[in-house]
C-alpha cells in the first residue's frame, strides 16, 4: 500500500513540469505553513520545476490561494478549487464551539459579526493583520477586536477563512495582508456544503487510501462523527478491509490496482510540513514509536524533513546553504542499504540542482 500512496502522491515518479496544477489538485494541496518547504514540496514531485512558480503561480497568476484549510493550517489549494473547499470547510461552524466561544471570550452572534466586519473591512482593500484589526475594532465598536486578530496563529480569522471572506495577498515586507477572495480571484459560488465536504473526501482517499473514517477526520481536522454521514456506501464509496481493519476506497479508483512500475526502492528527500509525512503518521509497515516519532513529529506541531525510503519514514534530514554550496545531512534510523545510500545522494544533488547550488561535502546517509 505504501507503493499505491507513492504513485498518488506523485512520489514514485515525478511529473514534468506542465503537470503542476494538477499534482496541487491531486494531493490535495500543499502545506504551506513555510513557504521554503512549499515550494521544496512541490519540487520533489516535479522534474525540473523551475524556482519561484509556487510564488509565481500566488501572487501573479493568482491560480494559487494561501488560506487556512484542512486541521486550520495554511495551505495553498488550486483557485479553481476554492469553491469547493470553501464549501467543505463552512461546515466547521465554530460559534456553535462552546469551549472555543469561551476560550476567546466571545458569544456566538459575536462570530457572525466579526465575519461580516471582516468581509466589509477588507472590500477592495489589502490590509495587514494589525491593519485588519484596527479597522474590525472600528466597525463593530469593541477594541477588544485589535487584540484578538493580532495572534500570529489566526485563531480568530479562521472562520472568517472558512466561510470563503478571506485570504492571505502578497507580503510586505515580513508582514503578512489578507484580502477577499472573491475579488482576488474573481466572483465565484459555493456549492453545497456537504456534497462538497463529500467530494472531499474522495479525493483525500484517492491521495491517501484505503483510510478510516477516522483517519480522514484527523486530516481534515474534525471530530469524526463530523464526517461519518458523508461516508455511504454506493455514493461513490466501498468498503474494504485493509491490514485488519474497515477501511473506505473510491470505487473506479484507478490508482488502487495500478501495477507498481518502480525500479528499486523510492527514495526521496521530503521537507518540513510534507502532504505524505502528515498523512502517513499511524501508517505504514514500519509505524514509528518512541524517539524516532518524537524526531519526525515534533512539538507544537512541527514536522520535520524526512528521509522516505519505499514508502517508510526512514530518517530526518535538514540543509544550510552557505558558500553557494548546499549541505545536506541525513540522519537515519537504521544503516542504508549501499543502494538506498545511493538513491538518497541523488535525491540530495537533485534538491541542490533545483536551488541552483553546488552539493557540498557534508552530505552523510548511514
Amino acid at each position: 500500500m505504501c507503493a499505491r500512496r507513492l504513485r498518488s502522491q506523485h512520489l514514485a515518479t515525478p511529473l514534468p513540469a506542465a503537470s503542476f496544477p494538477a499534482m496541487v489538485t491531486d494531493i490535495c494541496g500543499l502545506h504551506a505553513q513555510v513557504m521554503s518547504a512549499a515550494e521544496l514540496a512541490a519540487a520533489v514531485r516535479i522534474d525540473e520545476l523551475p524556482r519561484g512558480t509556487v510564488a509565481a503561480a500566488l501572487w501573479k497568476e493568482r491560480s494559487l490561494v494561501r488560506l487556512w484549510a484542512q486541521r486550520g493550517t495554511l495551505h495553498l489549494i488550486p483557485a479553481g478549487e476554492l469553491p469547493l473547499y470553501v464549501a467543505a470547510l463552512s461546515n466547521r461552524r465554530f460559534d456553535l464551539d462552546r469551549p472555543w466561544l469561551k476560550y476567546h471570550g466571545l458569544e456566538a452572534a459575536e462570530v457572525g459579526a466579526l465575519i461580516d466586519a471582516v468581509g466589509e473591512a477588507l472590500d477592495g482593500r489589502e490590509l495587514t493583520r494589525e491593519e485588519l484589526g484596527k479597522e474590525v475594532a472600528r466597525l463593530l465598536g469593541d477594541v477588544r477586536f485589535e487584540e484578538l486578530l493580532a495572534s500570529g496563529w489566526g485563531a480568530l480569522l479562521k472562520p472568517v477563512a472558512f466561510q470563503g471572506r478571506l485570504c492571505f495577498g502578497p507580503g510586505e515586507g515580513n508582514r503578512v495582508t489578507f484580502v477577499r477572495p472573491d475579488q482576488w480571484i474573481g466572483p465565484f459560488e459555493r456549492p453545497d456544503p456537504v456534497e462538497s465536504l463529500r467530494e472531499v473526501a474522495r479525493r483525500y482517499l484517492r491521495a491517501y487510501g484505503p483510510a478510516t473514517v477516522e483517519e480522514f477526520a484527523r486530516w481534515w481536522g474534525v471530530q469524526p462523527k463530523a464526517v461519518r454521514p458523508v461516508f455511504v456506501a454506493g455514493d461513490g464509496f466501498s468498503q474494504v478491509e485493509f491490514e485488519g481493519r474497515q477501511t473506505w476506497v473510491v470505487d473506479g479508483d484507478p490508482g488502487r490496482h495500478a501495477p507498481s512500475s518502480e525500479d528499486g526502492p523510492v527514495v526521496r528527500l521530503l521537507p518540513l510540513f510534507d502532504p505524505y509525512v502528515v498523512a502517513v503518521r499511524r501508517n505504514g509497515a514500519r509505524p514509528l514509536t518512541g524517539p524516532e516519532k518524537d524526531l519526525v513529529y515534533r512539538k507544537a506541531g512541527w514536522i520535520s524533513p524526512v528521509l522516505v525510503v519505499a514508502g517508510e519514514l526512514a530518517g530526518v534530514w535538514e540543509h544550510t546553504a552557505r558558500d553557494g554550496q548546499l549541505h545536506v545531512d541525513i540522519r537515519p534510523f537504521a544503516p542504508l542499504e549501499p543502494e538506498v545510500a545511493e538513491r538518497s545522494a541523488r535525491e540530495a544533488e537533485r534538491l541542490a540542482v533545483h536551488l541552483g547550488l553546488a552539493l557540498g561535502m557534508r552530505f552523510t546517509a548511514g
